[in-house]
């Protein structure tokens, strides 16, 4: 098979030559020196050949799976050229997947691939696009709309018109034809914001946990995600090597692009009471490992932790992070440092200009700080603290 090195060092030649990788896969040299990748095929008797660009802007990896959905459609005897008469929903489908993926998180892929597979492949996925007709996409939509899911609808409608507008460019598609609907769906719901409570009353929350039956791992998982205003997601797949400096005097969490919302490193300091529990959950890898599909504590875990308190319709886990955003802002602590803590950055900002280091001593000062709040203890004044 070949490597990014050999390709490298592939001079051009008085003639065109092949460098095979491996199942009809090569990559094709010119004279000039042009390194493009080509698949040759045999289908219905007859032998054919795909082009599937040039190197390096596609990459060995890009040219494998290229090669690999090729060899899929020949497996189930279609035609591995996708046309404007020979492409289906579920080729259109998996093209605009795998062109999204770099900008989304695992989870946020996940949820997304499941629900094209669920509300469209299953209606959709071997018609040809082009002969789906805006009446049939409404029917499967109204469906949804049925169940009471109004903004399920809306979500898996827009997904249909933007894998559809995916394959225009490409003259795979004609039209939009789930945009043609969008006037016909219902009207969402007004929004209900996630219920929150007030600082102030959270010390009364930790009272309530230490009095009530609650096993250990759910009161970690809740206070190490209030200390720390984190997500709950990120809490739940929290992992030993992700903590730096524990016997420090400046604990971190690592958390890596690939387990953020925003794709970007985020770095949490510690408090020292956010270190305490990290402490007793490491040695087991997952600190909240537990025996589910996922392999940690469900999504629910804390949020029927909080139930059991008696605050169902009072409050939710993320309602936290605002809580933590109202108190700290109302105390009059910088803007950015709030703003950092949990981990917003602004969409028209590029990921590299963001900086995960950023304002961390001032952050940790801030987390020391809430972690006081939290626990009813008396909190340092911003304006005294030294920087």
């Amino acid at each position: 098979m070949l490597s990014d090195a050999k390709i490298r060092n592939a001079k051009p030649r008085d003639k065109p030559f092949k460098l095979n990788d491996s199942s009809g896969l090569y990559l094709f040299v010119a004279t000039s020196g042009t390194k493009s990748w080509r698949f040759d095929y045999q289908f219905a008797g007859k032998r054919g050949t795909l082009t599937f660009g040039k190197y390096p802007h596609i990459t060995i990896r890009d040219a494998r799976d290229k090669a690999d959905d090729a060899r899929g459609r020949l497996e189930r005897g279609q035609s591995p050229k996708i046309t404007t008469d020979t492409i289906t929903f579920d080729d259109l489908a998996d093209q605009w997947l795998k062109a999204q993926r770099a900008a989304w998180s695992d989870r946020h892929h996940r949820i997304t691939s499941t629900r094209i597979k669920k509300y469209l492949r299953k209606p959709f996925g071997h018609r040809n696009p082009n002969d789906i007709t805006p009446q049939e996409i409404l029917t499967e939509i109204r469906k949804i709309e049925n169940r009471g899911a109004i903004y399920l609808a809306k979500v898996i409608n827009n997904f249909m018109s933007r894998i559809l507008r995916f394959g225009i460019p490409e003259g795979l598609v004609a039209r939009d034809t789930a945009g043609e609907i969008v006037g016909a769906l219902s009207a969402p719901r007004p929004v209900q914001h996630r219920a929150k409570i007030a600082a102030a009353e959270i010390p009364a929350l930790i009272g309530k946990m230490r009095e009530y039956d609650f096993d250990q791992e759910t009161r970690d998982a809740m206070l190490l995600t209030i200390l720390t205003v984190a997500r709950t997601s990120e809490t739940r797949f929290a992992h030993d090597d992700e903590f730096e400096g524990l016997d420090g005097d400046n604990p971190i969490w690592r958390l890596p692009p690939a387990r953020m919302k925003m794709r970007n490193e985020h770095l949490v300091p510690l408090s020292p009471d956010a270190v305490e529990i990290v402490k007793r959950r490491r040695g087991r890898g997952l600190l909240f490992a537990s025996n589910t599909v996922s392999g940690v504590i469900s999504e629910n875990t804390m949020l029927y932790g909080l139930y059991r308190l008696g605050y169902h319709g009072r409050a939710t886990v993320h309602g936290f992070r605002g809580a933590f955003s109202t108190a700290a802002n109302e105390a009059e602590w910088n803007a950015d440092w709030v703003e950092y803590c949990l981990a917003h950055v602004e969409e028209k900002k590029s990921r590299k200009a963001y900086n995960s280091a950023l304002y961390l001593k001032q952050r940790r000062r801030l987390l020391e700080w809430w972690a006081d709040v939290v626990f009813g203890r008396k909190p340092a004044d911003p304006s005294t603290d030294g920087l």
